[in-house]
């Protein structure tokens, strides 16, 4: 398992400045900055006052369902792959 890495609120902030003035798109901030796209992303929202705490909420409910859906479509598909492969 991963070590969860802490990042100093001075550069969650900095991270989230770059990403309002539009210096870069998203992927290419969080790649400069070593972050994952997704970590990016969560910091910009939680920090967005104009998106509602119920609006923050079913972001997360949506994002949760979209990695479990891919999850579940890789899983199949690799399953349906290795059946091809084994069958004589």
């Amino acid at each position: 398992m991963s070590k969860k890495t802490e990042y100093s609120k001075e550069f969650k902030e900095e991270a989230i400045r770059l990403c309002k003035v539009k210096v870069a798109n998203k992927a290419e901030i969080a790649r400069k900055l070593g972050l994952t796209y997704k970590t990016l992303c969560n910091w910009f929202y939680d920090s967005n006052d104009e998106i509602s705490p119920e609006e923050k909420a079913e972001i997360k409910r949506l994002n949760k369902e979209n990695a479990r859906l891919a999850e579940r479509g890789w899983r199949e598909s690799f399953e349906k792959e290795s059946g091809k492969n084994h069958e004589g």
